[in-house]
C-alpha cells in the first residue's frame, strides 16, 4: 500500500533544471551516487542570506525547446522590499525515497510545517 515509502519502487527523486547540462556522464553520475549510502540526499542550501545582483531577477519558461525570458522582475530597493533575508540554494536535488514520503506526508508539528 501507499502507507509507507517502501511500497514505491524508486530509491532516488533527482530534480534537475530542463537547462541543466551534465558535467560528468550518466555512468559517472550513477557510480557517484552509488558510492554514498542508499538514503542519502544531495541539496545545496546558502546558509547565510545573500544579496542577488539586479541581473537574476528573471522569470523564464521553456518553450519549443528553447529557454525564453517573458519578465524581469524588479530588484529589491530600499523602498521596495529591502530588509528581508534572501536565501537561494541550487537549482536541482536529489533526495532519498524516505525523505521524498517524510515531504509528502510530514508527521502533525514537523519541519515541513514551517516551509
Amino acid at each position: 500500500g501507499h502507507d509507507n515509502p517502501h511500497a514505491f519502487s524508486f530509491h532516488k527523486m533527482i530534480h534537475l533544471a530542463s537547462t541543466t547540462y551534465p558535467l560528468a556522464s550518466n555512468t559517472e553520475i550513477r557510480d557517484t551516487l552509488a558510492s554514498y549510502p542508499l538514503d542519502a540526499n544531495f541539496m545545496h542550501i546558502l546558509l547565510q542570506p545573500n544579496d542577488p545582483t539586479p541581473q537574476v531577477w528573471n522569470y523564464f519558461v521553456e518553450c519549443d525547446d528553447a529557454l525564453h525570458r517573458i519578465y524581469r522582475l524588479p530588484p529589491l530597493t530600499v523602498d521596495k522590499g529591502h530588509g528581508i533575508d534572501i536565501h537561494t540554494s541550487s537549482q536541482w536535488f536529489i533526495i532519498s525515497r524516505e525523505f521524498a514520503w517524510y515531504i509528502a506526508n510530514p508527521p502533525k508539528n514537523s519541519l515541513v510545517d514551517y516551509l
